[in-house]
This record gives C-alpha cells, sequence and structure tokens, in this order.
C-alpha cells in the first residue's frame, strides 16, 4: 500500500528509501499528533527527534552484509529506540515492548534494567585510527599519541575496568595514569603501519613520519588488512582477470559467505559476466567478483540476500578501486593504471570499456534502442566527429535522431593537445602542454567543472614518469590551458614520450599525444662552469679615476675575488654581462661597476635599476643618493607609481630607481616617450624574483598548501627550537594574518603560555639587517650585563654612545633622533606594551584624574620607537617604591587636593617645583622635615624633556599631480558604465567603451572630475537609442 492510502487510517511508514519531502511530510504529522501509528526503519531512531508513547521493537535480528549473516540489534541501537519513549516534556511516562527469541530475553533484560556498561572497542580499530591521525597531522611522536589516546572513550574503561582490558592490578598501582600501557598500545599500532608501509616509526626517537600510502589509505578509509593485501597482490603487469581478484580479496569482505540456497544463481551469473573467475564458486572472492560484474552488466538477482550483499559490495566498490588507482599510479605502473582508472569508470558508469561511449547519455533522453544499433555497426566512435547530422542519421537508419546523436557526440569530453619540449639539463626536460577543449559545454551534462588526468609514459607505456590532476572548469571552457611540467630522461636517448590526458569520470574520453625526441638537442654532457681567472683582489685604484676611487677608499682598499673576476667584462666594455652569485658576495659593487663605466663615457647618461621589492629599490636609494648624487653630483630618483611623477622624475634623473610594476607602467608606451629611448643602461637585480606573485614561478593552490604546512611548521618549532626565538616567513600580509592565528592556535593547545612566535611578510626578511642574522642582538631586559664595562659595550654596539650630560632622571633626544638616557637599558617589546597603562595606574594613585591624563600636558606618555626607547619601568618601579614609604604618599595626596591648589593654578607636580617658597609653603603647610622630603621626590621626579627634528628635508618627495577622471554612468539605477583616467595638458581626446544594453531607449551622463581640486566637477546629459541585433538563428535552423 502507498502512504496516501494509509494516512486517513492514522498509521504512517517512514524508512530511508522514501522521498525526503514524504519523510519530512510524515515526521511532522507524527509529532503534531496526526499520525497514531509508525511504521519505521531503525534509522528513525538515529536520524529525526521523534518522541512517542509506546515503542515496540518487532524482531532483534537484522542482517549484516558485513558479516554476511543475521546478527542481533547492538546494545546501543535499543536504547536508542527505547528512549524514544515517553520523553520529557511531551510524556509522563512511556512504554517499550521487544519481541525477540527466547534465547536472547535475558541479555536483553539485564541490558536495560542492570544498564551494563558499553565497552570500547577502539582496540581492533586503533591502527587505522592512528594513520589517519598521523596522516591529519596531529599525531608526530608516541608521545602525541599517548596523549591523543587519553581522549579517548577506550582509555576511560580501562581505567574503570582495568582487568576486562588486560591490565592487571600490579600495574594499575605502579601507573595509576596507565602511560606505560598506553606507550605499549601505541608501539603495538605503530609496528602495524610500519610494516605495512602506512608510517615511518622511527623507534629510537619516537617519531612518525606519514607516508603516501598512509595518505591514501586515510582518505578512502582502508583498513590495515587491505592495505597488506594490497601490497602483496598488486604487481605492474595484473590484467583484469586479477585486478577483480585482488578486489574481491579486501578485507572489507571477509564475512561474506556463500550459502546452499545462492549457489544455483551464482552459477548462472558465472556464466553471463565477461570476465573470467578463476576461483570455485565456493569461496567468498568469487561470489564478491561475480556480483561486482553482476552489478557493471546490470544483470538482475532474484535473492533478496544477495542483492543485499550486492549493495555492500557496489558501495565499497568505487571506493576501494579508486584506492587501488591512486597506489599504481603513485608507484608509477603505466598499464595498471590505466586498466585500474577505467574500472573505476564502469563501476561508476554501470558499463563495460567496450561498450560505446554515448551509453553514458542514457539518462539524457538518448535512446537505448539507437545506441544498439551503433553498436551492431562496429563504427568507430571517433567517425562519428566528422559526420554532420543527416549523414549520423542515414547511419542508424532513423532519420530523425540524427541530431540527437550528433548533439551528444559534440558534447563528449575531447581534448586537443600541443606540446613544446625544451631541455633544461641533459637528464632534465621542461614540458609545456596547451590543452585547448573541443567539445560543447552543457552544465546539466558537465557540471561546473570536468576533471582529467595528465600522464606522461615512457617509449613502452611501462612507466608514468609525471602525473598531474588538472581540472576543467565551466568558465573557462573556450579558452586554452598551458600546463607547465618536468619530466626525466635517460640515457640512451629514447625515441618518444607519451602524454595521455584521460577523463576522471568519461569512458573513453582519452587523448594521447606522441612526444618525438628525433630533432632534441640536448646540452653537453658535462658543462663546464664559467672557468675563473687566476687574479689576485684588484685595488680601487683600477678604476682610475680619482673620483670614482674615493667612493670605495674609504671602505675597503680591495674588491672581493667574485667583483675582480667580473671588473673587465664590466668596466672596461659595453657587452651584455649576466652575474650569478650568492647573497652577500657584492653584486651591488658589480652593478656600480656598470654605472661608473656609463659616467664615464657618457657623463649624463642615464641608468635605469630594476629590483623586484619596495623595500630594495627604497634601500639602493638612499645608499646611491648618498654615493652618488652627493658625491658625484648625479640625479638619483625613486619612481612613485604616479604616471605624471614618474615622467617628470624620469626627465630629470640620471639613475632612475623602479620597480617592475611601476617600470612596467611607464615604459608601455615607450615609442611616444622619447625618455625611454634614451636610456643607456639597464640593471635588474635579484632577477630570479622578477616574473611571479611569490617568486619567478607561480604555485598552484599556493595559499590552501602553506595553511596546510602551519602545523608541521609548528611541530618543527617545538622539535627543533622550543626555548628560542623563531621566525616564521610567509608570502603575503593576509598569510601573515592566518598563520599567526593557526601557531596561537596550536601552542594554546599545549597549555605553551609563555612561548611567542613572530610571523613576518616575506618582505621583511630584505629590510632586516644582514648583522642581525650572523649576530643575535641583546634584545633582553633580563641580560646578565650587570658590570658598567658591559653597559658601555653594549650601548656602543647599538650605536647609543653620544650621551650628553642632562639632569638626572630627563632623558632627552639627540639630533641624530635617537634617545638616550642617564640609566637603564632597551627594554623588551612586550614589557614597554604596558608602560602607558602602569603610568596611568601610578599616576591615579596620586589622585590625577583620566581628565587630566588625556589632556594636552605633560601627564601622557608615548613610545615612538620600541627599537631604542629607554626602560622607564625602572624609574616607575623606583616611584612606585617611594610612594609607599612614608610621608611621601601622604604628601602627595596633600599636593594633588584640588582645593588649594586651584588658587594657585596648580596642575602638576613640575607647578609645585616652578612655585615661589611662601606660595607653596602656605599651600603646603608643612614642617622643615616634611618640606625636605616634598623636596627630595621633587629633585627625583622624572621631568622629561624630548626634542625632534625631521632628517632630509630635502629628499622628501611628496605632492600630488592633479588627475581627472571621465566616467559614464546611469544617475536613475546608480550604475558605472565605463570609467578612465587621463593626464590634461591643454588637450586631450579618449574614448569610453561600455557593452550596449537591452534594446530601448536611454538616459546617460558624462561625469567630468578633478581628484585634486573642488568645485571643478561637470556633468553632461546624453541619450541612446538601442536597437534590435540580428541574429543568425534562422541561418543555422535552415542549415
Amino acid at each position: 500500500m502507498e502512504l496516501k492510502d494509509l494516512l486517513p487510517y492514522g498509521f504512517a511508514i517512514h524508512h530511508a528509501g522514501m522521498a525526503k519531502v514524504d519523510r519530512i511530510l510524515v515526521e511532522d504529522l507524527f509529532a503534531d499528533r496526526h499520525i497514531q501509528v509508525l511504521v519505521s526503519t531503525s534509522t528513525l531512531a538515529w536520524g529525526v527527534n521523534l518522541p512517542a508513547h509506546t515503542v515496540i521493537i518487532k524482531g532483534t535480528q537484522i542482517y549484516s552484509p558485513e558479516k554476511g549473516r543475521w546478527v542481533e540489534l547492538s546494545a546501543l541501537d535499543v536504547m536508542q529506540m527505547m528512549g524514544r519513549a515517553g520523553r520529557p516534556q511531551y510524556d509522563t511516562k512511556g512504554e517499550g515492548i521487544m519481541i525477540t527469541n527466547h534465547s536472547e530475553l535475558q541479555y536483553y533484560l539485564s541490558l536495560m534494567n542492570q544498564q551494563l556498561p558499553i565497552e570500547s572497542q577502539f582496540v581492533s580499530k586503533l591502527p587505522d585510527m592512528l594513520n589517519a591521525e598521523v596522516v591529519l597531522g596531529t599525531v608526530q611522536s608516541v608521545k602525541d599519541a599517548v596523549d591523543w589516546l587519553g581522549y579517548t572513550y577506550l582509555y576511560i574503561r580501562m581505567l574503570r575496568s582495568p582487568s576486562l582490558y588486560g591490565v592487571s592490578h600490579d600495574q594499575l598501582k605502579d601507573d595509576p595514569l596507565l602511560q606505560q600501557r598506553r606507550k605499549d598500545i601505541i608501539h603495538t599500532a605503530a609496528i602495524a603501519l610500519d610494516k605495512n608501509n602506512l608510517i615511518k616509526y622511527d623507534k629510537k626517537t619516537g617519531q612518525f613520519l606519514s607516508t603516501e600510502l598512509g595518505r591514501i589509505a586515510s582518505h578512502y578509509y582502508l583498513t590495515n588488512e587491505t592495505v597488506s593485501t594490497y601490497n602483496q597482490l598488486l604487481k605492474p603487469t595484473l590484467s583484469e582477470i586479477e585486478l577483480f581478484r585482488v578486489f574481491s580479496l579486501s578485507s572489507e569482505f571477509k564475512y561474506i559467505a556463500v550459502r546452499e540456497e545462492e549457489k544455483l544463481e551464482l552459477l548462472k551469473l558465472l556464466e553471463r559476466v565477461p570476465i573470467p573467475i578463476k576461483e570455485s564458486i565456493e569461496e567468498s572472492s568469487a561470489k564478491v567478483n561475480v556480483l561486482l560484474q553482476a552489478y557493471i552488466s546490470q544483470l538482475k538477482l532474484e535473492g533478496f540476500a544477495l542483492m543485499s550483499d550486492m549493495v555492500f559490495i557496489t558501495q565499497s566498490a568505487g571506493r576501494l578501486i579508486r584506492a587501488i588507482f591512486e597506489i599504481v599510479l603513485h608507484r608509477g605502473w603505466a598499464q595498471l593504471t590505466d586498466k585500474a582508472l577505467a574500472l573505476c569508470k564502469m563501476v561508476n558508469k554501470r558499463m563495460w570499456q567496450s561498450m560505446c561511449p554515448l551509453r553514458q547519455f542514457v539518462d539524457r533522453k538518448m535512446p537505448i534502442e539507437i545506441i544498439k544499433k551503433i553498436e551492431k555497426k562496429n563504427f568507430p566512435f571517433e567517425r562519428l566527429y566528422d559526420l554532420n547530422p543527416h549523414e549520423i542519421g542515414e547511419l542508424v537508419r532513423v532519420a530523425k535522431s540524427g541530431k540527437i546523436i550528433h548533439k551528444y557526440v559534440h558534447q563528449f569530453p575531447k581534448l586537443d593537445l600541443s606540446v613544446h619540449v625544451q631541455p633544461i639539463t641533459r637528464s632534465t626536460l621542461k614540458v609545456e602542454l596547451t590543452i585547448a577543449p573541443d567539445f560543447q559545454w552543457e552544465e546539466k551534462i558537465h557540471g561546473q567543472s570536468e576533471a582529467f588526468w595528465i600522464l606522461v609514459e615512457d617509449v613502452d607505456s611501462e612507466v608514468i614518469l609525471h602525473h598531474e590532476y588538472f581540472l576543467l572548469k565551466n568558465k573557462f571552457a573556450g579558452d586554452e590551458h598551458v600546463v607547465k611540467f618536468f619530466v626525466p630522461v635517460f640515457e640512451p636517448l629514447p625515441p618518444q614520450y607519451f602524454i595521455r590526458v584521460v577523463s576522471d569520470r568519461w569512458l573513453a574520453a582519452e587523448t594521447q599525444l606522441p612526444v618525438s625526441f628525433r630533432h632534441l638537442i640536448l646540452p653537453e654532457k658535462y658543462p663546464p662552469p664559467t672557468e675563473l681567472l687566476d687574479l689576485q683582489p684588484l685595488p680601487v685604484s683600477a678604476l682610475r679615476n680619482p673620483q670614482f676611487e674615493t667612493l670605495y677608499s674609504d671602505k675597503f682598499p680591495f674588491f672581493n675575488p667574485i667583483q675582480t673576476q667580473v671588473f673587465n667584462a664590466i668596466y672596461n666594455s659595453d657587452d651584455n654581462v649576466f652575474v650569478g652569485a650568492p647573497t652577500g658576495s657584492g653584486k651591488t659593487i658589480c652593478a656600480e661597476f656598470a654605472l661608473l663605466r656609463l659616467f664615464s663615457q657618457s657623463p649624463d647618461g642615464r641608468c635605469v635599476f630594476v629590483t623586484p621589492l619596495e623595500a630594495l629599490a627604497q634601500q639602493m636609494y638612499i645608499e646611491w643618493q648618498v654615493k652618488f648624487g652627493q658625491q658625484l653630483g648625479k640625479k638619483v630618483v625613486l619612481l612613485t607609481g604616479e604616471t605624471a611623477t614618474d615622467l617628470k622624475l624620469l626627465a630629470k634623473g640620471n639613475i632612475i630607481i623602479s620597480t617592475p610594476e611601476k617600470w612596467d607602467v611607464l615604459s608601455r608606451r615607450w615609442k611616444q616617450r622619447k625618455n625611454v629611448h634614451n636610456i643607456n643602461l639597464f640593471v635588474v637585480d635579484e632577477l630570479h624574483l622578477i616574473g611571479g606573485d611569490v617568486g619567478g614561478f607561480n604555485i598552484s593552490h599556493n595559499q590552501s598548501r602553506i595553511i596546510a604546512m602551519a602545523k608541521p611548521a609548528y611541530q618543527a618549532i617545538v622539535r627543533h627550537s622550543p626555548r628560542k626565538p623563531d621566525i616564521l616567513f610567509v608570502p603575503s600580509r593576509k598569510q601573515t594574518r592566518l598563520t599567526a592565528v593557526d601557531i596561537l592556535t596550536f601552542s594554546a593547545a599545549e597549555m605553551n603560555t609563555d612561548s611567542e612566535s613572530v610571523c613576518a611578510q616575506r618582505k621583511v626578511i630584505w629590510k632586516i639587517n644582514v648583522d642581525i642574522v650572523y649576530r643575535s642582538p641583546d634584545v633582553d631586559n633580563d641580560s646578565d650585563d650587570d658590570e658598567n664595562e658591559d653597559d658601555v659595550e653594549y650601548w656602543s654596539n647599538n650605536e647609543l654612545s653620544d650621551f650628553e650630560p642632562v639632569l638626572i632622571g630627563r632623558p632627552r633626544k639627540s639630533s641624530r633622533g635617537k634617545i638616550h638616557a642617564s640609566r637603564g637599558r632597551v627594554g623588551a617589546a612586550q614589557q614597554q606594551r604596558n608602560i602607558k597603562q602602569r603610568f596611568i595606574a601610578l599616576l591615579k594613585r596620586f589622585r590625577i584624574t583620566e581628565e587630566g591624563l588625556e589632556s594636552e600636558g605633560d601627564h601622557g606618555l608615548e613610545i615612538a620607537n620600541p627599537d631604542a626607547s629607554v626602560d622607564i619601568d625602572e624609574l616607575f618601579d623606583e616611584l612606585e617604591d617611594l610612594s609607599d614609604s612614608g610621608p611621601e604618599l601622604d604628601t602627595v595626596s596633600v599636593m594633588s587636593t584640588p582645593k588649594p591648589r586651584l588658587k594657585y593654578g596648580v596642575e602638576s607636580i613640575f607647578d609645585v617645583m616652578e612655585m615661589e617658597d611662601e606660595e607653596r609653603n602656605t599651600i603646603l603647610s608643612f614642617s622643615e622635615a616634611q618640606m625636605a622630603d616634598v623636596a627630595r621626590f621633587c629633585n627625583r621626579y622624572p621631568n622629561i624633556e624630548l626634542t625632534s627634528e625631521v632628517q632630509d628635508k630635502e629628499s622628501i618627495s611628496s605632492g600630488r599631480e592633479e588627475g581627472w577622471w571621465v566616467v559614464i554612468g546611469d544617475s536613475k539605477n546608480n550604475s558605472l558604465l565605463s570609467i578612465k583616467r587621463l593626464t590634461l595638458q591643454q588637450k586631450a581626446k579618449i574614448k569610453l567603451d561600455f557593452v550596449a544594453p537591452s534594446p530601448g531607449h536611454y538616459n546617460y551622463v558624462i561625469y567630468y572630475m578633478s581628484d585634486a581640486y573642488m568645485g571643478c566637477d561637470q556633468e553632461y546629459k546624453f541619450s541612446i537609442d538601442v536597437k534590435e541585433g540580428e541574429s543568425d538563428e534562422s541561418d543555422s535552423d535552415s542549415d
């Protein structure tokens, strides 16, 4: 009976096979008490919270395909179902009725009445769970695994019932937390995983390392026994028959048995399946094999138990075969990879590879009779691409089906490939593969993306040299895609390689391209390095120009060996030169050789110096402003990014320093800009960093990979440098915050509250002084420099030695912009954060209001330069001690009371210090001893005087160049149609394009706006009439 027939009588049914709309309707009707009796499967007890007065469990045995027999309901299932009866807030009492065998009666009575504890089954699955945690990165050692095991239900039951889990009374007494027992359990599981190559287990250090096989097993839920079976049976030369056998021997099917009543039907199926089975039908593996083939062949079964077994097998088939495919793909077995991937698609599509590929469109109104006719014709599927709809209709002898077949043939995924090969070394080839989709994209069929595997095979198609996952997205389906990768090449040189691009979902969707090496020219077998000349270091006098020699004579008398090698090629010739040398080897001096050569030949010559980072450009500008600007009288300029400003700088500069982006904008219209033509020298620094977002090459999924690296990076920090400072560099500002949050989260999870982490953007590394990298400075307040000599040496090394005589406790700032003090040393950054808060709290004890603290007076305190700040904490501590010792606290209290001081305008301690003696005595009315304490306190109170000066005022080049914007907008809909920026000289003519709307009459406005002046904006209205465009549909239909 149907649900609609039962509802009028107050009855309803509920099971997982119903439509979702029907299930929700039944649940709502039962919750509102419109249904009196609901007949349901056990899944209702877990998935839906539906209370009832009476629960009846009819029969406690269910069929388990995993075990291949009838089993009793688990204790959790029974308790969950009984728990639906008499729920609080819905009913005052409830009834539970169970109908079961008499032999099981005592078990269920004890379960419900005695509340037997549920024991943990975690030990049986511990190796698989441990492998998953190692792959995830949360467990990387035995110690981590022991801590992880402490959070499981198994550990709780081991503490509550130790004898049940093999823990003796003496072991529990010696080890109350079962540390050693947990170590033994983890060690046993790790040994089993290491034996099957799922992890790498170092028994000495206790470290775990995940492997590719372990990752595959974790992602596809493979058991340890299944992986062991695959390791033994998978070989590179397996046939389809043996591949089906390997699948059938998976441990997931070990409990499937062959029943007597099934043998006759299995024998009939054995004769109908296409792949022969070697095993006898008595074996369970033969049953698994034949049921899988019957599922692919879409054969009908008669027995319900056999159908249940098939459902269980097919539910695991896609997962297990996909795991086999990734295992053999990782091992590089080309032929078996092709067979495994084809088997994955056959299980998914329920069709054999030998069938017509158009069968994959059967669900899309493709008549199966037409497909059978094509298969009977024995006509190659590839030749259908060359036929028009009329010819296809004649081929199948159904004229009206020609258009349908033609449409689906051209919607079948097909790719065009072209390749360019470039030898990098004698053993490495760079392959540039161009992929052009050659099919019509239909979102209902292809979805949002189509996945392909790029495989590069050797000449015998036995070894996969490179594999890559390629995802073709809908919005880029009409574009060409370029994939670059590297493959090895061996001696002797093979005649060719094969590149195959195989669809991940579609059978027979494969494109193969041979790559011939017939005309490939490899580099020399042992290319010699650059021959170094046997030269002594050149003196500075080799420049043969006294003015040039003064640039270096005060720094070093000789050039280093690398500079000596390249000196003649750069300074004495005008040839193009490439200099490759490590960081810190003096490459900048080599670039200066080229500059000096230019100025010696052409004093008014111009040079463009391009560096990839803004920090390096700023650094070179400051350095060369002194060296070439002041000493040689050359004009050094730094491009700003504003086109109008940069054109002026380019016109007057001898040395133009820029980043690639700024120079690219400036040089695009090089034909109209004469100053770009007049460049005599072009120097590029850090060439390997130019050309990519994060360097010389782009990494796909860069951000997701860096996020995944956060946990391993934290583990490496804890392992190698647990008590020392660490800097973690990331590629971008946005990634800095993400990585910092992850590191802090991991640290907080381990209750490591004392750790401090610094996460810096990658560009910061170019701003850090090299001296800091090689010699760690003392930045800790807790340093042991107790002697005066150590203090003097410390201040001298930090360029803070030019003290000036000032009053005690009154730090001041010298003309060099450095802060100096009479005592104290540089404070740590974490202590400086709370200086202002401590200062405010201390002044509040002196009864100074918050308004006074926020006023423009001497109360506010700012430490502007945390790299060279004074340790004022010590002064604050002394003040705090002073205020708590003796009558001074009362003294300050009297001084800060509002009534007496308002008359004389006293607002601070400094006003008391500047008062006349008579006025001070009138306000305070102290004895001589108390007044002496006040004087002593005022002398020790910090009176800070701060002076500042802007350095290099002339070098500050800022300001705004006027710019104009032309905008076309629709004021009615508040939408912008087109926008363009222009630099107006005297007269300009520009063109703005925008997409025409749908046919009709439209009113638009042209806005002419200035970004520098107010009140200069102008508006001009205009109208357009959009007409209907001519369509080509009629022509196409007539064709």
